[in-house]
């Protein structure tokens, strides 16, 4: 006797690590018709009781959303934008790094012709920044790559949205909409990006405000809607997912507990450019004290460059086997941002994962949006020159599910030169792992792996590193080349 839907459903509960639950996925989509009323129940269940232990250590709440969408379930629109708006850490708590890699195909494939509820939770102040900022531009995206909205009408509502809509504080919701419009060619929205920056409501560690202008130059990047496609494969796309990949190796796990967060500087407030200055005057912000505000911020900028000189850095992927490293130029002005931006673009990586930066097991920085501790200082108002001549390297994890550590050292540069050739890379070896390879010790094992010809498993590994893969190549001026959108314009 077949199961029923209920059954089928609770078969999904249970999560075990490196098993994909693929007979019974195929078996629920093979009886579409009968499953759209139990999953309706479940997504209710979940938003009746987020909290519920439940859904500890399950992957439940992302296969029924997926399910839904896939089904093009309308109906589940409002129950989950509901419960994506719930505060705290909840949202992330069910659906974890879903929420910025897959939620927005998720909610387009939904769409049922009415913005209201993603208009609702992009509005909504109350809502995690990392929903607002994470999953509803990119749900907007797939909207327009799929033809179920006029772009026109997104990008209208973008104007409005950054003219008016959003509250005019700092956030991720200001970041990854202005870098999604610039994504999709918005020309029209760049006066109100330029704005959002003077006003320091855009973090450009996040995306520069340069490399918004290129998008916006080029009429977008070429090739975006790829990405932004609606769910018709939920098995194809979940089984990839690093967590149902054998292991070749067992994981290491990096401990978190006891990291000390350093205090974080208060809030300073926002004065945009047509604001009274508060100075009292009457006159507007920018033509009385913004001046010499302005003024005043190139000269420190001038000061600490000259102070700060140029830095030397080595940066080595802990625990690979040859070395991989990198050797860079960069001004003493660097934040730990500029760091992580650069550092992204010379192994390189996809930045599509959470990272932060540690010294000697404590935590230093992490993403504003992203800190798992609130005391701690933001990336971008730490200079790299703090960390000159410290005897323990400063650690840069990128993706703390696979954890790639990257150790740093930090000296000082002799070299002599311009401001706008740096950063520059000017060494480095072997190519950096392919995203999702399960860490350090896993990638090893697959390398050691593929110089052993009596492997049966050799050919499986040589398709998920891909076919063209080089582990021991490394173009130091295409790397060189990938920093040039972060050197600043002028001599």
């Amino acid at each position: 006797m077949p199961k029923s839907p209920a059954d089928l459903l609770s078969d999904l509960l249970p999560f075990e690590e490196r098993v994909f639950p693929r007979a019974t996925l195929e078996e629920i989509i093979a009886r579409q018709e009968e499953m759209p009323e139990p999953l309706l129940s479940s997504l209710g269940e979940i938003l009746a009781n987020p909290r519920s232990g439940k859904w500890e250590d399950t992957v439940f709440p992302i296969f029924v959303v997926y399910l839904l969408a896939q089904f093009r379930e309308t109906r589940a629109l409002d129950p989950l934008t509901e419960l994506l708006a719930l505060p705290d850490d909840l949202p992330s708590h069910l659906f974890g790094d879903m929420i910025s890699e897959g939620m927005g195909n998720v909610l387009a494939s939904l769409h049922d012709g009415d913005e209201g509820p993603l208009r609702r939770l992009i509005e909504n102040p109350n809502a995690s920044e990392h929903v607002r900022g994470g999953c509803v531009p990119s749900a907007y995206a797939a909207l327009v790559a799929n033809e179920l909205i006029p772009a026109a009408a997104v990008e209208s509502y973008f104007l409005e949205l950054l003219d008016s809509r959003l509250e005019r504080v700092p956030g991720l919701v200001w970041d990854s909409l202005s870098l999604t419009a610039a994504t999709m060619g918005f020309a029209s929205l760049l006066p109100a990006i330029v704005r959002a920056f003077e006003e320091g409501l855009c973090n450009p560690g996040y995306c520069s405000l340069e490399e918004i202008e290129d998008l916006m130059e080029w009429g977008g990047e070429e090739g975006w809607q790829e990405s932004a496609g609606l769910i018709d494969d939920l098995i194809g796309e979940l089984e990839t997912w690093h967590c149902f990949q054998p292991t070749l190796m067992p994981r290491l796990k990096v401990p978190t507990a006891g990291l000390r967060a350093r205090p974080a500087a208060p809030p300073k407030p926002v004065v945009g450019r047509n604001d009274p200055c508060p100075c009292g005057s009457g006159k507007k912000f920018k033509k009385c004290c913004g001046d010499e505000a302005a003024a005043a911020a190139v000269a420190r900028a001038a000061r600490a460059e000259a102070e700060a000189g140029t830095l030397h850095l080595r940066i080595e992927l802990a625990g690979s086997v040859p070395l991989i490293w990198r050797e860079l130029l960069v001004p003493g002005t660097f934040t730990l941002a500029d760091l992580h931006r650069a550092i992204q673009r010379v192994m390189p990586w996809d930045n599509d994962h959470v990272h932060g930066f540690s010294q000697e097991g404590s935590a230093v920085a992490f993403p504003a949006a992203a800190s798992p501790i609130d005391s701690l200082e933001d990336e971008y108002r730490i200079f790299l020159h703090q960390f000159v001549g410290t005897r323990h390297p400063l650690v840069y994890t990128y993706d703390f599910g696979d954890s790639w550590e990257h150790l740093i050292t930090v000296s000082r540069g002799n070299e002599s030169i311009k401001r706008n050739a740096l950063p520059a890379c000017t060494g480095g070896e072997n190519s950096a792992p392919p995203e999702n390879t399960g860490g350090i010790w896993r990638y090893n094992h697959m390398i050691a792996a593929l110089e052993d010809d009596d492997r049966e498993d050799c050919g499986d590994i040589l398709e998920w590193l891909g076919d063209d893969f080089d582990p021991c190549q490394f173009d130091r001026a295409a790397a060189d080349q990938a920093l040039s959108v972060l050197r600043k314009r002028g001599d």
